[in-house]
């Protein structure tokens, strides 16, 4: 099995996250900008989280520090540094 890119990994959960985003825009009927979708879904899945009896800010931290990686993995990829 050929290895995965950085980037490819990337354009595959940036599509999986598009289903969930168009499916939640389907349920709620939102037919809001982009970035106001976006936003609904994050703040609904962090109050799954809370109601859950987890912690809404160790996941929202523990996403961005994910997303930082793997952003930055992702640049150096295109920049052709390992």
């Amino acid at each position: 099995m050929t290895p995965i890119s950085t980037m490819e990994l990337i354009e595959k959960r940036a599509k999986s996250a598009r289903v969930a985003l168009d499916s939640f825009k389907e349920f709620t009927g939102e037919g809001e900008p982009l970035q106001d979708n976006i936003v609904d879904l994050m703040t609904n899945l962090l109050h799954l989280a809370a109601l859950e009896g987890e912690n809404p800010s160790i996941i929202h931290g523990r996403a961005m520090l994910h997303f930082e990686a793997e952003f930055n993995r992702g640049n150096d990829d295109i920049r052709g540094k390992d």
